[in-house]
Parts: C-alpha cells; structure tokens; sequence
C-alpha cells in the first residue's frame, strides 16, 4: 500500500483513511488538515481520516487484509456452502425416498392383515371340512353298527343241515298220511308194493342202492353214478334251504 497523493509506502511511512476511501500519508494529511476546510488532499473533498493500525475495527481491519489469505477463505465459505447445497439436495432426496418408504411401508402392512385374515379364513375352512369328514365317518360306522345288530353274521361252526336225510324224512311223512295204499299194477316195483315197501325202496334208492330201477330217473348209466343231491335238485318241486329266517 502507498499514498494516493506522494506514493510512498507503507514500510516507510504510516497511512491515513480516509472517510472518501483514499489513502494519505501524515504529512499529506497533515498538510489538509492544517487547511480550514478539511479536505481530502486527493479528491478536495471535506473528510475525516483513520490511522491504520491493528487497533481498528474488525470490519475496517478486513480491507487490509492479504489477498491471498482472503480469497482461501473466501473458497473455505464458497466449499461450505456448495457441500450445504449437495447435503441439502440429498437429503431432499432422502426424504421422497423416506415417504415413498413410508408409503410402502402402509401398503406392506395392509397386505399383511389380508394375508393374515385369509389364512384365519382358511385355517376355519379346513377344520369345518375336518369336522364333517369325521361326523361323516362316525355316521357311517354307526349304520355299519346298525346293520350288524339287524343282519348278525353266520356262526361258522354252525353245520349245514343233511338234505338228504330231510328230504327222506319229509316224504317218507307225506306217505305215511296218504290215504292212498292201493297198489298199482305196472312193470316198476315202486308201485307194486306196498306203502311200507315204497318207503324202504326210496330209503334205499337216497342211501345209495341204485341197484334198484327207479320209477323217475331212467337205467342208463350216467342216472346210475348220479348221487342223491343230484336226484333232488332235478326234481320239478325244488326245495327251501334250511335257514331260521322266516322270509
């Protein structure tokens, strides 16, 4: 820094501000001063002056500064300021995401309670089709139970009855009550006895003397090797099974 007026330097001389923003050295300023009217000895204009020292205000000790330093501050401020913008940006950005989050975040939750509600639904359903699964089951077995009780099953010891015995008792009875005794003259010797005769033949016919012609069947051989069950289930009348069921 020099002096607007005389241009001598500071390192030389002290220097003077003066209120018009010029610099002046003492004796220059002196030299307006000493004039009545006060004047700055650049401009001519009426003014007041401030000798620079450290001893200045903090706002008047800043035009006087070193440039550099200035300006590295002034880049430290300008640094600051763009990373304030870029944090400020991204946290607006944080926010949308924040509330496209928060918004995804409702939905989620509101999926979760129909998901919840449905498997409640379902979990109900399946116990439902539980129940009447097993009422179903219950209801058959009961039935099975009834039906038992109705139709008992068969003792397996139980013998079946001889046929043959009861066949000859029967229609040894039905000839001993008929009243029919007349003999009848023909070439079989069934009806050329009499009624205790007959009886004896077919006694013997059922007990297996086929030895004897029978009055039904013919002599031929295949009739004579017939056995007795076979004779009855060939006769027109055929007879009811033995059984304790009166249908």
């Amino acid at each position: 820094m020099h002096c607007n007026t005389c241009f001598r330097r500071q390192s030389q001389i002290k220097l003077w501000l003066t209120s018009c923003g010029h610099l002046t050295c003492p004796d220059c300023y002196l030299d307006a001063v000493k004039n009545p009217t006060k004047v700055c000895p650049l401009c001519k204009k009426k003014c007041q002056a401030l000798e620079i020292s450290r001893t200045m205000r903090p706002d008047m000790l800043d035009l006087f500064r070193d440039p550099k330093e200035y300006v590295g501050e002034l880049v430290k401020k300008l640094q600051l300021t763009m990373e304030f913008q870029v944090s400020k940006s991204n946290l607006k950005d944080t926010l949308q995401e924040y509330e496209v989050c928060k918004i995804r975040q409702e939905e989620t939750k509101q999926k979760l309670v129909r998901m919840e509600e449905e498997r409640r639904r379902l979990k109900q359903l399946l116990e439902h089709r539980e129940m009447i699964r097993i009422k179903k089951k219950k209801y058959k077995l009961k039935q099975l139970e009834k039906e038992a009780d109705i139709f008992p099953a068969a003792d397996e010891t139980t013998q079946a009855p001889d046929l043959e015995s009861l066949f000859s008792e029967s229609f040894s009875n039905d000839l001993s009550e008929s009243d029919t005794s007349s003999e009848i003259a023909t070439s079989t010797p069934l009806f050329t006895v009499n009624q205790s005769q007959r009886v004896k033949h077919l006694r013997e016919m059922f007990s297996g003397g086929q030895h004897l012609p029978s009055p039904i069947i013919g002599h031929s051989k295949f009739d004579a090797e017939r056995s007795p069950s076979d004779f009855l289930f060939a006769t027109s009348t055929p007879l009811r099974p033995f059984s304790n069921d009166p249908f």
